[in-house]
């Protein structure tokens, strides 16, 4: 007569061994540096660790590519639109505004150094922003001051 402890795994006392224990822990803990065995159950899948690792990276890498993409066409539009938004900062715009201005005759020599002045785009830049004709003329007259220094070392 059995008891209920014989027979839950137990196949017989005799073909049992002291071997037979450690080969049903190896297949409890799976071995990752080694490919699975082909003789497994099916239904279980290992996956190493690296591959997953590496799929993690390559969406993340994607990610911010997108993202950089994305700042990159930003700062394009932005540049862009500075560039339309000021017209009136061209050459010609420009010195038609400094004739405009009380306290410079066409021809003097104030007059043609705006023209050396206003070569350089920030120079003209500035000269539009300051919005009132007095601060142009007081930016004008200082500008043309220092370039004077510099042509006549005065």
């Amino acid at each position: 007569m059995k008891t209920p402890k014989e027979g839950l795994g137990d196949t017989s006392a005799d073909s049992s061994s002291p071997n037979d224990d450690d080969d049903i822990h190896e297949d409890e803990t799976p071995n990752l540096t080694q490919p699975p065995n082909l003789t497994q159950k099916k239904g279980k899948k290992r996956v190493l660790p690296s591959s997953t690792e590496s799929k993690g990276k390559k969406g993340g890498t994607t990610l911010q590519l997108t993202q950089q993409l994305s700042r990159i066409c930003d700062v394009v539009e932005l540049r862009n639109l500075a560039f339309s938004v000021e017209p009136s900062s061209t050459i010609h715009n420009v010195i038609e505004r400094v004739c405009t201005l009380d306290g410079i005759e066409k021809g003097s020599e104030l007059n043609l150094m705006v023209v050396h002045i206003f070569q350089k785009r920030e120079k003209r830049e500035m000269f539009v922003v300051m919005e009132e004709p007095y601060l142009q003329l007081q930016f004008l007259q200082e500008e043309a001051r220092l370039l004077g220094r510099h042509y006549f070392g005065t």
